[in-house]
């Protein structure tokens, strides 16, 4: 009996030294986990209001900002944690950094493309139903997506014009005359340039 007292007695020893040791790592590391739940849900909200505006809630594009953002948030709680701990992080920057670099530079057009329509969408130079003319396109604008903006042309076919495109090119808007009165009575396009 005396021997599973002593046992009992050097565990709670041992405990409580590991207590003092690491007591305020594991509170600090508690309190970066609850800030990171927290940060999380308010960037959350704020990136689900910033697509509701730009009316491209229904997106892939929304899952991905979700999901980028909480690693994010996950990966930066990693590092605060650790460090606490006094674990080297040099590995963990090099390996993450690594894993960054690749990904955006294999995602670079792709981020680029829909860099171009999310500028489109916010500068909204058209809108759907609009007659425009980009690169000697012309056509009533169908549908605009995150890699193509969908015209139908004069004989009725639907031409897909690449974000990336339009946003590097001038744009004639049939449609949308400018608000200048002395232009009120002109039945000239008005040209927009998207850069």
């Amino acid at each position: 009996m005396t021997s599973t007292t002593n046992d009992l007695n050097g565990f709670y020893a041992f405990l409580i030294e590991k207590l003092k040791q690491y007591g305020f790592s594991l509170v600090f590391s508690l309190g970066v986990i609850i800030s990171a739940i927290i940060i999380n849900k308010i960037t959350n909200k704020s990136i689900k209001r910033a697509f509701i505006k730009m009316h491209m809630e229904k997106s892939n594009m929304l899952n991905f900002a979700l999901k980028s953002s909480k690693y994010g948030i996950i990966i930066a709680a990693a590092f605060l944690i650790l460090s606490k701990f006094n674990i080297p992080l040099t590995a963990f920057f090099t390996i993450i950094s690594s894993i960054v670099v690749s990904s955006g530079l294999a995602l670079q057009s792709f981020l680029g493309n829909v860099a171009k329509s999310v500028q489109i969408k916010l500068m909204s130079p058209f809108a759907i139903g609009d007659l425009i003319e980009v690169d000697s396109k012309k056509g009533r604008v169908k549908k605009i997506d995150y890699f193509h903006t969908y015209i139908v042309n004069e004989e009725h076919g639907l031409v897909m014009v690449p974000n990336a495109l339009i946003a590097d090119k001038s744009i004639i808007n049939y449609t949308k005359r400018e608000k200048n009165p002395e232009n009120k009575n002109n039945n000239s396009p008005s040209q927009e340039k998207t850069n």
